[in-house]
């Protein structure tokens, strides 16, 4: 989301399915990105609100007989693997935020 320039990002929770990145939906997050964030602390505030989403899964939406959402194939999209060509660095040619 950083590299990309993202307005958001978020979490999901779900149940596993099949195959990768199948399975159906518990609940989601978004997270607003203004441009500023910095991989490390985004990481750890997408944790804690996995956490906090997961908790309430396991405590209320299950308990209470709830079930997940099948997610809608249509729009799913997956990050790019980083290339090794992305990840190399040269500090005469890139600026501090390209670098980062």
């Amino acid at each position: 989301a950083i590299m990309n320039g993202d307005r958001q990002t978020g979490v999901s929770i779900m149940s596993i399915g099949p195959k990768f990145d199948t399975g159906p939906v518990w609940t989601q997050a978004a997270v607003p990105l203004h441009g500023d964030e910095f991989t490390p602390a985004l990481t750890l505030k997408l944790a804690n609100l996995s956490a906090s989403l997961l908790s309430q899964v396991i405590t209320e939406q299950i308990p209470a007989g709830q079930r997940p959402n099948p997610q809608a194939e249509l729009g799913a999209s997956h990050a790019a693997r980083i290339t090794r060509a992305e990840a190399e660095v040269c500090l005469e040619k890139q600026t501090a935020a390209q670098v980062y």
